[in-house]
């Protein structure tokens, strides 16, 4: 690995290859979605953590009623916010000088 800042936990051997070998400019995109995404679950996340905070306290069904919300909440995330983002990232790879070069496809 080249550049830990294009490491992802879920990363394949060929999307690795790829990002280790991104040109400058490709980098940077890839480090604003990554930055993009990160903004946008702050906006999902501490939202969530708060309702649980303050209704933890009133009784169980509030609770309860949190922990849904905050489950509804991921789910919404991952799928209008995570998923778009991953194809953009997604698509970058693929589009990137090298993958082209070799004739890789992630």
């Amino acid at each position: 690995m080249k550049d830990w800042k294009m490491w992802a936990p879920l990363q394949t051997k060929k999307q690795r290859e790829i990002a280790d070998n991104l040109s400058a400019s490709e980098k940077e995109e890839a480090t604003r979605l990554a930055r993009e995404l990160g903004k946008k679950a702050l906006l999902y996340f501490i939202p969530s953590f708060l309702i649980i905070y303050f209704l933890y306290e009133h009784n169980v069904l509030s609770f309860i009623l949190a922990l849904f919300l905050i489950v509804l909440s991921y789910l919404l995330f991952a799928k209008f916010v995570g998923l778009p983002i991953r194809k953009k990232q997604k698509s970058l790879l693929n589009n990137s000088k090298y993958a082209k070069e070799k004739g890789i496809t992630v």
